[in-house]
């Protein structure tokens, strides 16, 4: 993308307006499958595992917390009914996520949160029961120790999150990246025991997705862990695009999906990083741009239509964070800090 087509680029006052992205109206897609409009809460940037592929890496990092800020503004956002609080690592700060998710919890339909599992526990997960609606919890390898590897930390033994889940009440989710840390022969069998993972831990959902912001080198394709002859990799590159990225089947009761990214998503450099970020142009689609369906809230209450890259060029945000009755709004071209902010008044 060209300097001139990033929003903020240059010193001029006068900046171009927004590039269009819009999404694609297939039914099998899961940009228009769950086209609900969606807020990211990017809580904090601290994580205490470091997984070398962690999809916010370079990412904007943010070591405040202004929980009255992030929810204002959240709640701000009425039409905005399915919320994913995110990090970094969430339970890091479990006291904090408590008392956004009691704020928000009146206001929002779906409430998801994500983790890495390490920090869980059955008091951690009581107090979640009823204010929360779907735990994520990444593991990334069937196997105990290799997935503790790829973590880079201490075993996380899946004995303790089935025990530490064992008196949920919400949906449970197991998010699983397809990867090149698995063997070839690994592989062949890693869905099939991230399965069987699923209904050992008492898990709802299997999420499986090829890799963001990675090189070809590191990239593992859906392909190398399907038989050909599988519906999942009925569409090709193409097809991708016009008729969706996400198939979806079920397995012995663990509804699966598998994510395979199109070519605007796919690559180190993608324009695309939102799933639902997509340029469009020339190809069939809906007038719904996705300024209006998604946006990220982060941690000290900036608000962005997409997450930021290259921290050393975001928005520098100062000691306190903006006014409980305002927000910063930045509008960023995908995949990028170039943003332009504006601070707006709430309303509530």
């Amino acid at each position: 993308m060209a300097n001139s087509e990033i929003i903020g680029a240059g010193q001029d006052t006068a900046r171009p307006a927004p590039k269009k992205y819009k999404l694609i109206p297939y039914k099998d897609n899961l940009c228009s499958r769950y086209a609900e409009k969606m807020l990211s809460i990017m809580l904090l940037g601290r994580c205490n595992r470091k997984c070398h592929f962690c999809v916010d890496r370079g990412g904007r990092k943010n070591n405040q917390i202004n929980v009255s800020s992030i929810s204002n503004a959240a709640i701000s956002f009425r039409d905005y009914k399915k919320v994913i609080i995110t990090g970094g690592e969430p339970f890091l700060v479990f006291d904090k996520v408590v008392e956004l998710t009691r704020k928000l919890r009146p206001h929002k339909e779906q409430i998801l949160l994500n983790t890495n599992g390490t920090l869980m526990d059955s008091e951690k997960v009581s107090t979640l029961n009823g204010i929360i609606d779907e735990l994520q919890i990444s593991i990334h390898h069937y196997d105990e120790k290799k997935n503790a590897a790829i973590f880079g930390g201490e075993i996380i033994r899946f004995k303790d999150i089935k025990n530490a889940i064992a008196e949920k009440r919400f949906m449970v989710s197991i998010n699983s990246c397809l990867h090149n840390r698995y063997s070839k022969d690994e592989k062949r069998v890693a869905v099939d025991k991230l399965t069987n993972l699923c209904l050992y831990l008492g898990a709802n959902n299997l999420r499986l997705t090829e890799l963001k912001k990675v090189s070809d080198l590191d990239f593992a394709e859906a392909r190398e862990f399907f038989e050909k002859s599988s519906p999942v990799l009925s569409y090709n590159l193409y097809e991708l695009i016009t008729k969706g990225c996400t198939h979806y089947y079920t397995d012995r009761g663990i509804s699966v999906s598998v994510k395979r990214l199109c070519r605007y998503a796919k690559g180190e450099h993608a324009k695309a990083f939102s799933c639902c970020v997509i340029d469009t142009n020339g190809q069939k689609k809906i007038d719904v741009d996705t300024i209006n369906t998604f946006k990220v809230i982060y941690g000290d209450g900036l608000v962005t239509d997409d997450w930021i890259f290259n921290p050393e060029e975001s928005p520098v945000v100062g000691e306190e964070s903006p006014a409980q009755n305002t927000m910063e709004i930045c509008h960023t071209a995908p995949n990028t800090a170039m943003a332009k902010c504006q601070q707006v008044e709430l309303g509530l």
